[in-house]
């Protein structure tokens, strides 16, 4: 195998292992379209109860319901 022919197949692994890692990458992330992976954007506020995510992609809107959460172990007092 000549050196170039190496190179061409060492370049198609490491295309291959980042598309794979992309693809994990993407199943750990909470803002992904169900439909085509790619990144949602946050679109409107939230209610306390809900939010509005957008799909460039794909054009639709997702609601996300949302919890509140309050981290008590930073209190501090008001002057």
């Amino acid at each position: 195998m000549s050196s170039k022919e190496t190179e061409w197949k060492l370049l198609e692994k490491r295309l291959q292992q980042q598309k794979e890692w992309k693809q994990e990458m993407n199943k750990s992330k909470e803002n992904i379209c169900p439909k085509c992976n790619e990144e949602l954007n946050w679109e409107s506020g939230s209610t306390m109860e809900w939010e509005i995510w957008y799909c460039s992609k794909c054009d639709i809107e997702y609601k996300v319901d949302v919890e509140l959460v309050r981290f008590w172990d930073t209190l501090k007092e008001l002057k």
